[in-house]
């Protein structure tokens, strides 16, 4: 896999405190690349000196090259620095600070990215660290706190390698404190370097109780490889309520009991990277009243009666119930009385009738005949229309028949 191509490592054209040597090469050269494999990021490869006419040779421009200058090239896409306090005679405060100028000027000049290509400190003749662990300790905490994007020291060997001992190599495990402290540090850049998955937007939900509501959640994972997705339902979801942790698949069936209502639902998605990230929303879940129709709880059994000899009291509210929830809703009864054997009959019968009066049905049956046609009467207006019909001033169940 190619991270991104370089022009050289560490250009120079010394004497040329102009810098326009390298600078027209890097011009010239960052167009061609590009052009070749557009694709891909460039860089210098610079060690990081400055051209500004006065100052140490770090920063006079004595080595030909322009930190700033070069790196505003429009085709490079990071800038570089290099660290070697054994070869330019820096301690380690100076160092730090080489570190940090490149630091700030990379986000505050350039509004590029910044890379540690290359640092390094000499093994000390009796094989100790201590000075080699000091640099960089503080190296990479500086790296940790400006949030710097990479770093590469120099180099990784193992114990039996001893080809190439420059003296700057680290060697692994003997080398174990300064292993220590790149092992650490690379596990805190590769954990702030992991993307959090991305919640697609769901927005506000409504639904009759009873009834289900249904809906998919989506996310996305800009890490690659992307990591596994797992989706959950935060603290105070409602009773009932679920979803899938593998699809995102949410349902919930609101009860009689949780509607109307309004409820805070929060979906989330979890990756499984190091540590953990995760991407939430919390919406909100309208339930709406659904009016159930009352039901007949003690039916009623027909009744045969003899003409003129028997009174029938119902009490019609034993008969139905309303389920409805928070309170039951308020019943209104009406009824219907079909015709007799003589169709005829338009009026109501004095010896034949059945009336509704303070929540009881009453029938009391004389000859043969009945209401014609059929009526419909609400209860508040029973006692009136018998009234208007002259059949009585008062409906007292037990007194009058």
């Amino acid at each position: 896999t190619i991270f991104a191509w370089e022009l050289a490592n560490e250009p120079r054209a010394p004497g040329d405190t102009t810098g326009d040597i390298l600078q027209g090469w890097m011009e010239e050269m960052g167009g061609y690349i590009k052009g070749l494999d557009p694709h891909h990021m460039l860089t210098t490869g610079v060690e990081g000196f400055y051209c500004e006419g006065s100052g140490d040779w770090m920063h006079d421009g004595s080595e030909g090259t322009d930190f700033i200058r070069n790196h505003q090239i429009g085709d490079i896409d990071f800038a570089t620095v290099h660290l070697w306090p054994d070869n330019w005679n820096l301690d380690y405060d100076a160092s730090l600070h080489w570190y940090q100028e490149h630091i700030d000027d990379a986000g505050e000049i350039l509004g590029k990215p910044l890379l540690l290509e290359e640092f390094g400190l000499y093994r000390h003749p009796s094989g100790s660290t201590t000075a080699r662990d000091q640099l960089y300790q503080g190296l990479l905490d500086t790296a940790e706190d400006n949030d710097q994007p990479g770093w590469n020291f120099w180099g990784l060997w193992h114990d039996d390698y001893d080809v190439y001992d420059d003296g700057y190599g680290v060697y692994y495990p003997d080398d174990a404190s300064t292993v220590g402290i790149i092992s650490s540090a690379a596990g805190i850049m590769n954990s702030q370097s992991s993307s959090a998955p991305v919640l697609d937007p769901i927005g506000d939900k409504s639904v009759d109780e009873g009834s289900e509501l249904s809906f998919t959640a989506t996310a996305t994972d800009a890490d690659i490889p992307a990591n596994e997705l797992t989706f959950s339902l935060g603290v105070g979801a409602p009773a009932g309520a679920g979803i899938d942790p593998a699809t995102g698949e949410f349902t919930w069936t609101p009860t009689e009991a949780q509607g109307p209502g309004t409820y805070p639902v929060t979906i989330r998605v979890t990756d499984d990277g190091t540590p953990n990230l995760s991407d939430d929303e919390t919406i909100t879940v309208t339930v709406n009243e659904v009016n159930n129709a009352p039901t007949v709880v003690d039916p009623i059994d027909d009744v045969v009666v003899d003409e003129d000899t028997s009174l029938t009291a119902i009490h019609i509210p034993s008969v139905f119930d309303d389920i409805d929830i928070p309170q039951g809703d308020s019943l209104t009864y009406t009824f219907s009385v079909s015709t007799g054997v003589s169709d005829a009959v338009d009026r109501i019968s004095e010896a034949n009738y059945t009336y509704m009066h303070q929540d009881l049905l009453y029938t009391h049956l004389g000859d043969d005949r009945g209401f014609g046609p059929e009526h419909d009467l609400a209860r508040d207006n029973i006692l009136t229309y018998f009234q208007d019909l002259g059949l009585a001033t008062s409906l007292d169940p037990f007194l009058y028949g």
